[in-house]
């Protein structure tokens, strides 16, 4: 379903096993996917397929990722993305409700109960042409808000079984986001490696120990290099100055270019 997410401007860009990146077609943001191998070694690595567990993504962008993993969840999960850029919600929230109404339309046809082509038809999304994309995610339940991961109420938000981190994360965020994550919980992203000079990251899969929020068991599933989390900017009389940062930088494109090139190899 990724081509579902790109603009229309990407062509069939949707196909390569490379990162995305580019103005969507009214131009009122950047949609920015990462490459389909980092994003499947992440879904394998939350471990979405225990039934009624919670989800945060934070940094949901185009919201990609989130309709794969609703595609996991199914509606019995409690699903909630963070996004910080209003146009990218907006934007999510009409795909979202383009590939809901898709399904709804189809699922209302008229059919054989033991007609099984037809029943396999109306629980996938697909083209004019009849063509199935894949299932369709249970995005009705999917809960998007237009937030800072960083503004959130650590004492009074709830706690969830699973975090997705969908940009990069400084070395030092990693204990206020574990606060986040229930005890057991499972915590994936791209984190900036320890006394790193040049920012690169690693995507970890931390697993959550007990109820203290220090105590994790840390794997490395591969070196990664994604845009780090935005983070707004005020003065001193609580004035919003800017929002940082903006955009990959050259050569941190170049670098994620690089990464997926050398996964598909």
């Amino acid at each position: 379903i990724e081509v579902l997410f790109l603009p229309k401007s990407s062509g069939t860009s949707a196909w390569d096993d490379a990162p995305l990146r580019a103005w969507d077609d009214d131009a009122q943001c950047v949609v920015h996917l990462s490459a389909p191998s980092i994003y499947a070694t992440a879904l394998e690595a939350l471990e979405l397929n225990e039934s009624g567990i919670s989800f945060l993504n934070i940094g949901s962008g185009a919201g990609y990722f989130s309709a794969l993993s609703a595609t996991i969840l199914g509606k019995n999960s409690v699903h909630h993305c963070v996004e910080i850029s209003s146009p990218l919600v907006a934007r999510c929230r009409s795909t979202f409700d383009s590939i809901s109404a898709v399904y709804s339309d189809s699922s209302n046809s008229e059919f054989e109960a033991d007609d099984k082509d037809q029943t396999e038809k109306t629980n996938h999304i697909m083209t004019q042409d009849g063509e199935l994309f894949g299932r369709v995610p249970e995005l009705a339940f999917v809960k998007i808000h237009i937030a800072s991961c960083f503004e959130l109420c650590l004492n009074s938000s709830m706690h969830f079984d699973r975090i997705y981190v969908g940009a990069g994360a400084r070395a030092s965020d990693a204990h206020l986001l574990s606060r986040l994550l229930k005890p057991g919980g499972i915590i994936v992203g791209p984190f900036e490696r320890d006394n790193s000079s040049f920012g690169a990251q690693s995507l970890l899969k931390a697993t959550k120990i007990g109820f203290h929020d220090s105590s994790f068991q840390i794997e490395e599933l591969m070196a990664v290099q994604f845009a780090p989390l935005a983070r707004r900017v005020f003065d001193v009389q609580g004035r919003l100055i800017e929002m940082v940062p903006a955009e990959n930088t050259e050569e941190e494109e170049e670098e994620e270019e690089e990464e997926a090139s050398n996964l598909a190899n």
